[in-house]
């Protein structure tokens, strides 16, 4: 009976509140907790082993507990291992970040990482952080930064290989977020690994043909969009 005594104590007593904590955006409330316990700054805290920054990230409004998370790691190993930590289907506290839009935390979390290909991590289905933020909507500013960050138009000092950056990984997600300036530059600076092989060609027109609305004969044009446009030879 003890075991089960200290977990229900330990879970009632330390997650329950770090819980609380996260919600309110309160550190103070937990710092005595992590201070005894600095373990449970990155371990699970649920059944889908999801962390406290995965939690505070994926809430979009926790962001005085991320930053003062991340500060209370005094170690690069552990905070490392917070940033390398995954739930139960391989998200990463970026993944959770990304994919509500929350870029202030993205961004102070990426300050703290040495690897930004954290940024093209996989999770069980195959979706990056970087995916997940083309998912959000038409040129959105947490895409825009990631896209610098990872330092795409300037591949020899990116340190991530050319043929991984264009195999779905980059090209798609500027596709998908609407980026077609930066798909266009993409393709001109990885001209030579870009195409190699007929699939990644047919993967890049299936995602273009995907989204009709980017081309002026494939937009829902109104009565007055199609006059506009059905005139137009008119005035050439």
């Amino acid at each position: 009976m003890t075991p089960t005594k200290i977990t229900t104590y330990e879970y009632q007593h330390t997650d329950l509140k770090v819980y609380k904590a996260i919600f309110d955006d309160n550190w103070n409330s937990v710092r005595k907790i992590f201070d005894e316990h600095p373990e449970l700054r990155i371990k699970p805290i649920n059944k889908w082993l999801e962390t406290p920054l995965m939690i505070a990230m994926g809430t979009d409004r926790s962001h005085d507990f991320v930053k003062n998370l991340l500060a209370s790691l005094s170690s690069d190993n552990l905070i490392s291992d917070a940033l390398d930590a995954e739930n139960m289907v391989k998200n990463t506290a970026l993944h959770f970040a990304t994919h509500v839009g929350n870029t202030i935390d993205a961004t102070l979390v990426l300050s703290y990482s040495s690897k930004p290909e954290m940024i093209l991590h996989k999770n069980e289905d195959r979706i990056s952080p970087l995916l997940f933020a083309s998912r959000l909507g038409k040129k959105n500013k947490l895409l825009e930064f990631l896209l610098l960050k990872i330092g795409v138009l300037n591949p020899p000092t990116s340190g991530i290989p050319a043929r991984s950056l264009l195999s779905g990984d980059l090209l798609g997600p500027a596709i998908e977020g609407e980026f077609l300036e930066l798909a266009l530059e993409l393709t001109k600076n990885y001209s030579r690994t870009t195409f190699t092989q007929k699939r990644d060609l047919q993967r890049s027109l299936v995602m273009l043909a995907k989204k009709p609305e980017l081309f002026l004969s494939g937009s829902k044009l109104g009565f007055w969009g199609r006059l506009i446009y059905s005139g137009k030879s008119l005035f050439n």
